[in-house]
């Protein structure tokens, strides 16, 4: 199989910054990145394109039995409880790490559990600590950048939902009177198709004329125009931005 080729190695990178290329794929992917810069880059790329959209999660902090679960699982459940074992979790686990590994080491460790802690508060299934439904919902993303690559707008709707959200990253100069137009770019080609209208400043939640899944799951790209007037059969003019629209689940 060629790696190279443009739209499957853009699709594998995706797949590997997501998360969701896994097993022998995954592991077949990663010796293409030990080989291959552009293959690097790529993923690079698409990271790039995600701590963007991760920003936009507000922080959330991990809960007391989220932190005595992660040391259940690591150390065991203490026969007896000790002054120190009826301790905050948080607080044990800088006491053990700061003997074990001295300050930096303990403080390298300490930041790697608390990203832990942060994934399991969206996708708990991993560890088995909370069942499926309790992660993040299945969903369409779309990370739309403008020609120089910078992203530009966030786009995210629940699989069954028929609600779009909509972000704008960085402020958009629009024309008095003209709107935000959304197109959907079919993966076999074809014309864009118009999903809707929206304000090109600031979030807005946009209306689905049906669910996400009928009219995303044969969308590989979303693209966005700035113009006034009803919507027509195409745009009119260039894309303002245009981006991936990826599946979580």
């Amino acid at each position: 199989m060629n790696y190279l080729l443009p739209e499957r190695l853009d699709a594998l990178a995706r797949d590997y910054a997501v998360g969701t290329l896994r097993g022998h794929a995954r592991r077949r992917f990663e010796r293409v990145l030990r080989e291959q810069p552009a293959a690097v880059r790529s993923v690079a790329e698409w990271q790039g394109r995600l701590a963007t959209l991760a920003e936009a999660v507000p922080a959330v902090a991990p809960r007391e039995q989220a932190w005595e679960a992660i040391e259940s699982r690591l150390f065991g459940v203490p026969a007896t409880a000790t002054p120190a074992a009826t301790a905050p979790a948080r607080h044990r686990w800088a006491a053990w790490l700061g003997g074990a590994l001295g300050v930096r080491g303990a403080g390298a460790l300490a930041l790697g559990a608390l990203l832990a802690a942060g994934a399991l508060r969206w996708q708990p299934q991993w560890a088995g600590l909370e069942p499926a439904s309790a992660g993040l919902p299945a969903a369409y993303v779309g990370i739309l950048s403008d020609p120089q690559g910078q992203a530009l707008l966030l786009a995210s709707s629940r699989r069954q939902g028929q609600v779009l959200t909509l972000k704008w990253v960085r402020p958009v100069a629009a024309p008095a009177g003209s709107v935000a137009r959304l197109w959907a770019l079919p993966a076999a080609g074809g014309a864009p198709r118009w999903v809707g209208d929206f304000n090109p400043q600031g979030s807005v939640q946009l209306d689905l004329p049906a669910r996400s899944e009928a009219l995303f799951a044969q969308v590989d790209r979303l693209a966005v125009s700035v113009e006034a007037g009803p919507a027509g059969a195409a745009p009119v003019g260039a894309f303002l931005a245009i981006g991936p629209c990826v599946k979580l689940w």
